[in-house]
């Protein structure tokens, strides 16, 4: 049992203040002798001189979360932070902007583990840098987080999902294997599939995406797919 008061806070934010002071339903939020309960939204937009440990210097202080909402910017997790934030298996909304999310041992987490508690999920996100030549770390979590067995396990997890209704990647190197999720994306009914190239791709997979939305025009199915590149 925590030795310090509860605080009860709707909505925790940061909204490009500088100073890096987090927002509680509206106010600036002390939580020097606070421990909190979020129990609807954290929304993370940083400052343009931003650190990527914001959510993380928080979470000592969270001793309770049923988020509904996670709308997070730039930020770096590492598992055991993101599995504590979505633990309560109540997140409809999830949107990760240029965040990454790392085991202990450096190693990054995979496409499909960030669903690992989402069994509630409606609209989940996740988007690459735009900038091809971003460092290196980002441009290899792009790559790192689409292995082999990934798809197969996507696939699975969103036949899984009754609430499911929109997944969107974007900014996806050539390291997300679409050719293994073709088949769903045709035969799926309920959830809408957004999926964004806009990086520079071979031409061989520039063509496998053509053929896939001349597909599209010819047997169009039940629920449209937004598939593009550059």
């Amino acid at each position: 049992m925590s030795r310090f008061p509860v605080f009860p806070v709707l909505n925790l934010s940061i909204d490009r203040n500088e100073d890096e002071i987090w927002d509680a339903d509206g106010k600036p939020l002390d939580s020097k002798n606070y421990k909190l309960w979020i129990y609807r939204s954290i929304f993370i937009r940083p400052a343009y001189h931003y650190s990527k440990y914001l959510l993380s210097s928080i979470i000592q202080k969270i001793l309770k979360c049923d988020l509904q909402i996670l709308n997070i910017e730039r930020q770096t997790l590492t598992w055991e932070q993101y599995n504590f934030l979505t633990l309560s298996g109540t997140c409809k909304v999830v949107y990760l902007f240029e965040c990454e999310v790392e085991y202990s041992d450096g190693s990054y987490v995979t496409a499909d583990e960030l669903f690992k508690n989402l069994q509630n999920i409606e609209r989940f996100s996740l988007t690459f840098p735009e900038n091809l030549w971003s460092t290196i770390q980002w441009e290899s979590y792009a790559v790192k987080a689409f292995q082999s067995d990934t798809f197969k396990k996507m696939v699975q997890i969103f036949q899984s999902l009754s609430k499911l209704k929109n997944v969107r990647f974007d900014y996806v190197t050539e390291a997300f294997d679409f050719s293994s999720l073709s088949d769903f994306i045709m035969e799926n009914k309920s959830v809408f599939i957004e999926i964004c190239f806009d990086r520079p791709l071979s031409n061989d997979y520039q063509q496998m995406l053509q053929n896939f939305n001349d597909n599209i025009m010819e047997n169009s199915p039940q629920k449209k797919p937004d598939v593009s590149w550059i």
